[in-house]
């Protein structure tokens, strides 16, 4: 395990983050990639879901045997060209070099049959017909003749090629087993199954699912004691999708790990949110409260300070003896500051005396210990080097480098150590950086004996004769031996020097004290002559001081009256959220598994799996009445996004927080494009927004452009998920220096993290394979039997009483408008009573803020109260005319499930919509009121039934006549 995690943190720190855990079943799946990579020919079929670790567990265990990882970088126009440019690259490595490389091919890059082809034909003879032309093999395979004929086993250099391509190319395939290629795949290529280790990857187990969320559950900060109950129900979640979903074929492995991230996410905001509220509800019912207390507190304040006049008298009486005794003690620590100024004087002339007569001293000889310093830095090293290559040095040589050795205290003086001592490469940074001081009485004494008894040795013009290197070592012997000299003999003057120094800094010091104590003193006086001033005012400040307790008493009685009924509601409030933060953990569980896994589904389907999850979790669950919108929004936030576009039904609310909260790139499927249209207005509120669809020359460049620059990308009209955004889609990043790239087509674009992508398309039933599909967020706008409900009964009320539907918009219209304001200042109301500091109820300019908002906040809620009234009204008239949308959505939906019976059968919600206005207005009889709908419902339902006749002689007509067309309404 430590192996393998070293080998992570390397590959991390130099390449890319693999975002896994070694747990126990990964850390097996890494022990048998090697020991089949590890083999000749060793080649590897990995067939599982989506997130099982496929891919990240191939690169590290390639990694750790230093094998280069090779794999097809697809572009949008990647053909069998581009695949066999691919494969050359990673054949020349294993069978020129003779490096063992790991080819990679997963379901995505296998963009066309031949590709699959190929790999099986590299697997079963370690070569591909017709990969490279007689032009390129002899450049190619020059390099190996010398191997080649070294080895003696091949009889061309073509055969030796192959079969070290054959034995140090190890192909690995990442298979989907639910693709519905895989099995024709493994059927056509059975080098896939005879020369490949099978290994079935399907999904983790429990024990390795509980292993994942610890560290996002840590990083959220959630409490240790919720850990194992979170963990256990995060696997029961996931666990239970396991076999359901719609387009992707039951949850995978990549869905857990996403859903765990969107739990922390979420979590984490949600906390915060909730601890922000109860912050701030805390605080502004402690205000209020300090209000009700301050009424009693005030009424004693008077009385209270009538008792201290009598004390400020008493105290000004001790404040004049006070000061005259600090000003007597001022006085006597100015004189000691001024005799202590005039004998700091004679000291520092004595202590400069004794100092020209050290600096006398050392004058004579500094000079001479530089000048042979300089000597001695300009030795060259090959002068150095001659005289270490000598096996026997003239005697001048060697009494110098004595004396060298034994100053700097080193007493072995044979040639051998004096060799040693010339090899070390910072031999003369030693010498320079040699400190006199550390020459002791006993080592001067040897050298000088040394100098008397070899005296010729160390004159200038004898010993520059025999070696010019030596020539500086003998004059830095010489200075320094002078220079502990006069270090020796100045000794006791330098002692007399620091006695000074100690003595004129004690002197300071306690001048510095004095000037302190004076200047304490001097304060202490300022303060009790002010101490004074201040008690003979306390009187005339007595009665103004009454007054303004009284005016604080009746704006505290005003305020506690006017927000009595907030403190209860404000109370309750904080009970609620205090529950509420505790369910939170549960919560944003239920959260991100709704945004994982049935973001693709209808709302029935939502609503039985909320419930059946509620069984899953069992106490769990206890108490929750999840809905997302609840959790994840408030009414002003919904509001604003209904106000931009955004249908008001209850699919289109949730898919909206859905692509807010989603981890993955949301993949919106929009057949009115409505939604998408919303998308695109509220993302460009907050970043800037590129627009673009696949079949734009500018895709390309559009797309590099927003990954460079962290602009959010919306690609329109998608089909499918094109190779080239999967390395985007799933945050391939590489690593380069301290940046992060991204592949992107055959460019690696600098990858910004305010970039977002996000995939739209108006088809109901995009074809995407499963590996790709569990890499997004599949978010399904299809329109819904009430949301359509609505939609048809607003065209009719339009076409039948334009005035009732202007009424109702412009309502509606006001009323969120009035919601949104109420929330603001409901919120403006709680922030400032919970940030106001000091007393409330001196604050005059909080009080006026608070009764002003409070005074809104009742007009608006008297306005919101008449306009509740007033729908009312208007949704019964509105009601008359349910009948037909109800009769509407029920043929379209009538229209649709015609597909059930053949693929022909094409009938698009616009089209119907035509239909819808026509048949509105198409003259029938009935003479208006409930007569009117009842013949327009009547008639609506014989254009369908026409409708889909027509539709279905059409396709009796094509398909006799042979052609393949779509009758489209």
């Amino acid at each position: 395990l430590a192996y393998a995690e070293r080998g992570l943190q390397l590959y991390e720190r130099e390449v890319k983050e693999l975002s896994i855990q070694l747990f126990p079943e990964a850390l097996e799946h890494v022990l048998h990639f090697e020991r089949v990579i590890s083999q000749a020919a060793g080649h590897l079929l990995l067939v599982g879901r989506s997130g099982v670790g496929r891919r990240s567990l191939v690169t590290l265990a390639a990694h750790m045997h230093d094998m280069p990882l090779f794999s097809p970088c697809v572009t949008r126009d990647y053909g069998v060209k581009q695949f066999r440019v691919d494969l050359k690259a990673a054949l020349s490595v294993a069978g020129v070099q003779g490096r063992h490389v790991v080819l990679l091919v997963e379901d995505y890059q296998l963009a066309e049959p031949a590709f699959i082809e190929m790999v099986n034909s590299l697997l079963s003879s370690g070569e591909i017909s017709g990969l490279y032309t007689p032009e390129e093999l002899e450049p190619l395979l020059a390099p190996l003749k010398e191997e080649m004929a070294a080895a003696g086993t091949h009889r061309s250099l073509y055969d030796f090629f192959v079969s070290r391509c054959a034995a140090f190319c190890h192909v690995v395939l990442s298979l989907d087993p639910t693709n519905d290629k895989f099995a024709m795949r493994c059927e056509s290529n059975p080098a896939l199954f005879t020369r490949c280790a099978l290994m079935w990857m399907g999904s983790w187990g429990s024990t390795s699912m509980a292993t994942l969320p610890a560290r996002t559950l840590a990083e959220a900060e959630l409490p240790a004691e919720l850990h194992g109950a979170i963990t256990k129900n995060l696997v029961a979640l996931h666990e239970s999708q396991q076999t359901s979903g719609a387009l992707d074929r039951g949850a995978v492995p990549r869905n857990y790990v996403s859903m765990i991230g969107c739990w922390g996410k979420i979590y984490k905001a949600k906390r915060d949110e909730l601890s922000t509220r109860i912050q701030h509800l805390g605080g502004g019912l402690a205000k209020l409260n300090d209000a009700a207390k301050a009424v009693d507190t005030l009424s004693k304040a008077a009385n209270e300070q009538r008792a201290k006049l009598a004390d400020a008298q008493k105290l000004a009486d001790v404040a004049m003896v006070d000061i005259q005794g600090a000003m007597e003690q001022a006085l006597e620590r100015k004189k000691e500051v001024e005799g202590l100024q005039k004998s700091l004087g004679v000291e520092e002339q004595e202590m400069s005396r004794v100092k020209v007569g050290i600096e006398t001293e050392l004058a004579h000889a500094r000079p001479l210990l530089e000048a042979a310093q300089a000597a001695v830095g300009g030795i060259r090293s090959d002068n150095l080097a001659e005289i270490r290559s000598l096996k026997m040095p003239p005697d001048a040589i060697r009494d110098v480098l004595e004396g060298v050795l034994r100053i700097m205290g080193n007493y072995d003086t044979s040639w051998i150590s004096m060799k040693r001592f010339l090899s070390n490469k910072s031999v003369k940074d030693e010498i320079l950086n040699f400190d006199s001081r550390k020459i002791t009485p006993e080592v001067r004494e040897s050298v000088n004996a040394l100098l008397r008894q070899k005296g010729a040795s160390f004159e200038e013009a004898t010993i520059r004769r025999v070696s010019v290197a030596a020539a500086p070592l003998a004059a830095w012997v010489r200075a320094n031996i002078e220079f502990s000299t006069v270090l020796h003999r100045v000794a006791p003057l330098e002692a007399q020097n620091e006695e000074l120094v100690y003595k004129l800094g004690a002197s300071k010091q306690r001048l510095v004290d004095c000037q302190e104590q004076l200047g304490s003193l001097d304060g202490r006086v300022k303060g009790l002559k002010q101490n004074f001033q201040q008690k003979t005012a306390e009187a005339e400040g007595l009665k103004l001081s009454l007054d303004r307790a009284e005016t604080t008493l009746s704006a505290a009685l005003q305020l506690i009256e006017k927000l009595g009924g907030e403190r209860g509601r404000w109370d309750r409030q904080l009970q609620e959220l205090t529950a509420e933060l505790r369910r939170v953990p549960h919560k944003a569980m239920m959260a991100a598994a709704f945004i994982t896994y049935l973001a693709d589904e209808e709302e029935a389907t939502r609503a039985a799996t909320i419930a059946r999850w509620g069984e899953v979790l069992g106490a769990g669950a206890a108490g929750l009445d999840f809905s997302l919108q609840r959790f994840l929004s408030s009414e002003g936030q919904l509001l604003s996004w209904k106000a931009q576009g955004l249908p008001g039904d209850t699919l289109s609310m949730d898919n909206a927080l859905v692509i807010e909260y989603s981890r993955c790139v949301p993949f919106i499927i929009d057949p009115s494009s409505q939604a998408t249209s919303w998308l695109v207005k509220h993302l460009q509120q907050g970043a800037t927004v590129e627009t673009v669809t696949p079949n734009e020359q500018r895709f390309s460049t559009a797309l590099e452009l927003s990954v460079r620059f962290g602009k959010t990308c919306v690609v329109q009209e998608v089909d499918t998920i094109e190779a080239v955004l999967v390395p985007i889609v799933r945050r391939d990043l590489l690593r380069q220096g301290p940046r992060w790239v991204v592949q992107v087509g055959e460019k690696q674009i600098d990858y910004n993290d305010s970039f977002r992508l996000i995939l739209a398309t108006r088809n109901q039933t995009p074809l995407l394979p499963p590996d790709s599909a569990a890499l997004v967020t599949l978010v399904n706008f299809s329109v819904t039997r009430g949301g359509l409900e609505g939609q048809l009964l607003g065209l009719t009320i339009q076409h039948e009483q334009p005035e009732l539907e202007s009424q109702k918009s412009a309502l509606l219209a006001a009323e969120e408008e009035l919601k949104v304001h109420l929330e603001d200042l409901e919120r403006l109301l709680l922030n400032e009573l919970a940030t106001s500091t000091g007393n409330i109820l001196e604050n005059k300019a909080l009080l006026e803020s608070l009764n002003e908002t409070k005074a809104k906040s009742n007009t608006i809620s008297e306005k919101l109260k008449q306009s509740t009234e007033l729908q009312v009204s208007l949704d019964r008239q509105r009601d008359v005319y349910r009948p037909v949308a109800v009769i509407g959505s029920a043929v379209f939906f009538a229209l649709v499930d015609l597909r059930r019976l053949s693929h022909m059968y094409q009938f698009s919600l616009p089209g119907f919509l035509r239909l819808f206005k026509a048949s509105l207005a198409a003259p029938v009889g009935g003479g208006g009121g409930g007569a009117q709908v009842v013949y327009a419902a009547s008639y609506l339902e014989a254009v369908g039934i026409v409708a889909a006749h027509r539709a279905g002689i059409n396709l009796q007509a094509l398909t006799v006549r042979g052609v393949s067309a779509i009758p489209q309404l």
